[in-house]
């Protein structure tokens, strides 16, 4: 598995997005100003896309990190991706230093978000969202 990090929501990352949120989850605002901001991961088995999730700061001045937009294509769900996501651009806040990371999730995925609250960091469930303390 191959997991390639942009300043920008590429053409695959988009794709899945649309398919997750869009056409399944029947989102109407799915992309939003903070595309243009955040790092966009995208989770590769050779050639073939199959999750994407992105990171960004929701204050600059704040070296607080908030994952979100954390989706796997339906045929692949299952396999562990989704959280792989998550440890992905987990590691990529490590590097900057993040004292902390917020995780935004869809509350329709109560199972995805219990699977994460397992993973090593230390993290608590608050309303809407996980909070992560790296």
């Amino acid at each position: 598995m191959k997991s390639v990090i942009n300043k920008e929501l590429t053409p695959q990352g988009k794709e899945i997005r649309q398919k997750v949120f869009i056409e399944e989850q029947g989102f109407q605002k799915e992309y939003d100003e903070i595309d243009l901001t955040a790092e966009h991961l995208v989770l590769y088995d050779g050639d073939i896309p199959k999750a994407v999730g992105r990171m960004f700061r929701e204050d600059p001045q704040n070296p607080v990190y908030t994952i979100g937009r954390v989706a796997v294509l339906k045929e692949f769900r299952g396999e562990g991706l989704g959280r792989m996501v998550v440890e992905k651009l987990e590691q990529e806040a490590k590097k900057k230093a993040a004292p902390q990371l917020n995780f935004l999730h869809n509350v329709e995925c109560r199972s995805f978000t219990k699977s994460l609250i397992t993973m090593q960091s230390e993290r608590f469930i608050m309303r809407n969202f996980v909070r992560i303390f790296v």
